[in-house]
């Protein structure tokens, strides 16, 4: 076998190796919001929960509630994934084999905020950019 082939070879097996050794992901940085209702005073005793999933390598959400204190903050964790990238490309077809064009990919994360005096709210987090830092929650409207 000649040199060019050994060091094709070579460099295949190094990209296959490194492929496989797992990375971490941040799905959603640390979140700091403080829940305020429409006069943007904080509102203590609520419930808020973080949903969290990186679609491209999981199939099921993780969630976490807390209960706002006094001064309606709330503070969540950042969230991390860990993976070899060779299952970012397999989690990626997995999603298109099994939900084809209603397929998601990446990091999510959101809050859905309830409780209190029938209070309710929910905020998003986009990739790339800081996480809302205050959620707004109203008076959920029942019927028409």
């Amino acid at each position: 076998m000649n040199t060019k082939w050994r060091v094709v070879i070579a460099i295949v097996a190094g990209l296959l190796f490194l492929s496989l050794i797992p990375m971490q992901r941040v799905v959603v940085p640390a979140w700091s919001v403080q829940i305020v209702g429409t006069d943007s005073r904080p509102v203590a005793g609520v419930n808020v929960s973080e949903v969290w999933q990186d679609y491209t390598l999981e199939s099921q959400s993780h969630e976490e509630t807390t209960v706002t204190p006094s001064d309606g903050r709330v503070f969540f964790p950042e969230r991390r994934i860990s993976a070899p990238p060779v299952m970012r490309v397999v989690g990626a077809i997995r999603n298109i084999l099994s939900t084809g064009v209603h397929s998601s990919f990446g990091p999510s994360s959101w809050l859905v905020v309830w409780g209190g005096d029938d209070l309710a709210g929910s905020a998003s987090y986009i990739p790339g950019q800081s996480p809302p830092d205050h959620v707004t929650v109203e008076k959920r409207r029942h019927g028409p």
